[in-house]
């Protein structure tokens, strides 16, 4: 594997972003030290074409306001949504910006400018959220590392320290097409989920803690079925969200969190991680935001997928779920991999 990089831009208060190329024989993933964006993913398809798998923006200032889509980007501190922008830790109430309607969803990290280093063939990308950024308590020293293997296997490993106690669920909101980004919708292409139950979503799209079985359901991934078989809409679950944005939880026995998969192209995309969960997302909104996507393409509902591997949204206000508290003296450390391959 080779790192290159290139100029990228300059924020608006005079920051110069840069945009790194990981590349092995088959594979190139360009990734920019702002938000640690993963701009763009290329895999060649059955005949050997390259094809752009990843949604995503020519120019930088297209990610500095767009506050809404979150191409490619690493988010955090909390992945999800947090119902009423709070939650308890330690006895007392931490209250953040409300910025999805009355909650808070995902947090700051995609538009932060990162540190980069080339380290032993991986590209680390790393920063610092100083204490009540959003009002998250404790100083986290975050990093994230992408590391392009020579079989198309890109690994995402997450790690991060606090100074006091906080809440930490890391992932990236990149949006897949194995078509080709700008090819329209994915609804034709196949998905496999890992995962036996999700959890049932309000209207505003947060978890009752209800966990629902899958089977006989337009959630039913357990084997390979087109993103389709929910549309049109399919009962009151796919209704609130629009499409899929739901919580996949994996089953203890599964071995790979996700497969999807085009048959127009052949490119084929396999998940593995440490976390718990995948949250399902179909591109329900992308119709709603105004900024032409690379080489001027439109995007629209559908037209990408998110595969967002992660702890359970608002989990902090959820004590059934899996922690995500992170503690002062504790390393948080969590791993994803992407594997691009090609079937004939």
């Amino acid at each position: 594997m080779k790192i290159t990089s290139k100029p990228f831009g300059v924020t608006r208060d005079g920051q110069e972003i840069t945009e790194y190329t990981l590349s092995c024989p088959n594979v190139q993933v360009a990734v920019l030290n702002y938000g640690a964006i993963i701009r763009s993913i290329i895999v060649p398809d059955r005949n050997g074409k390259p094809v752009d798998i990843a949604l995503g923006y020519d120019n930088l200032a297209y990610y500095e306001e767009d506050s809404s889509t979150n191409f490619g980007a690493l988010t955090g501190r909390f992945a999800g949504r947090i119902r009423e922008a709070r939650f308890p830790l330690n006895g007392e109430e931490v209250i953040l910006p409300p910025n999805s309607g009355r909650h808070h969803l995902h947090g700051p990290f995609r538009n932060k400018v990162l540190q980069a280093s080339v380290c032993g063939g991986s590209l680390v990308l790393s920063g610092v959220s100083p204490a009540e950024e959003e009002g998250y308590p404790g100083d986290l020293s975050f990093s994230v590392t992408y590391t392009l293997s020579d079989d198309g296997i890109l690994a995402m490993i997450y790690d991060a320290d606090t100074t006091a106690d906080t809440v930490v669920n890391l992932t990236n909101h990149s949006y897949f097409n194995l078509n080709g980004h700008s090819s329209g919708d994915v609804l034709g292409q196949e998905l496999q989920l890992g995962a036996s139950h999700i959890l049932e979503n309000t209207d505003e799209l947060l978890p009752t803690g209800e966990i629902l079985p899958v089977a006989n359901t337009p959630f039913d991934f357990r084997r390979l079925a087109p993103i389709s078989q929910g549309f049109p809409l399919q009962g009151e679950q796919m209704e609130f969200a629009g499409g899929y944005d739901h919580c996949f939880l994996l089953d203890e026995d599964a071995k790979i969190a996700a497969i999807a998969h085009s048959a127009k192209t052949g490119i084929t995309m396999e998940v593995t991680t440490t976390q718990p969960a995948v949250v399902f997302y179909s591109g329900n909104f992308l119709m709603d935001h105004p900024y032409r996507g690379k080489g001027g393409c439109q995007y629209d509902a559908q037209h990408g997928f998110c595969l967002e591997t992660q702890h359970a949204p608002n989990s902090p206000n959820m004590p059934e779920f899996p922690t995500t508290t992170l503690k002062a003296g504790e390393h948080y450390h969590e791993a994803t991999l992407w594997k691009f391959l090609t079937l004939k």
